[in-house]
């Protein structure tokens, strides 16, 4: 999962988890099933993976060993969730791990495709969001428009 902690600027980043983990708070009174749905938010909903560090600095809630505890067990079910298993008697164990395989790697690659796209579209809001480039008095012709869209509109040409 490509992951720069975000595509976002890291105020608007840290603001946004600030706020999740706040509401997480309220619904959320005891420490490890808190730090739990932490885990989940970051990695499902802002693409950061977990670190028992992360965990801690931003709930600062329990002892230290309680994020590890807990995000380790988020891990092995997160590993238990996503294991594929092709339960059918007729087939043989090979062909049903060959066919664990190919289901596998199609998601993966379907993951990455996602996460790819995902950024692409991260960018793109983030630079519609940047404002416009400021024309300087020395360049006036050094904008998003042609010299000649430029030389038409001052010599008075109209558009339709």
């Amino acid at each position: 999962m490509a992951t720069a902690d975000l595509e976002l600027t890291d105020a608007a980043l840290q603001a946004a988890m600030a706020h999740d983990i706040a509401e997480l708070r309220g619904r959320f009174p005891e420490t490890r099933a808190l730090y739990r749905e932490v885990c989940g938010v970051l990695f499902f909903r802002y693409g950061v993976t977990p670190t028992a560090n992360k965990l801690y600095s931003l709930v600062r809630k329990g002892s230290m060993g309680t994020p590890a505890e807990v995000l380790q067990a988020f891990w092995q079910e997160l590993r238990g969730r996503t294991r594929v298993t092709i339960d059918h008697p007729d087939l043989p164990e090979a062909l049903k791990d060959i066919a664990a395989e190919a289901i596998k790697t199609i998601w993966q690659a379907a993951n990455e495709a996602a996460s790819s796209e995902l950024a692409a579209l991260r960018a793109e809001a983030r630079d519609a969001a940047s404002p416009p480039p400021r024309c300087s008095r020395e360049k006036p012709f050094e904008r998003p428009h042609s010299r000649a869209v430029w030389m038409m509109i001052l010599v008075g040409w109209r558009w339709r």
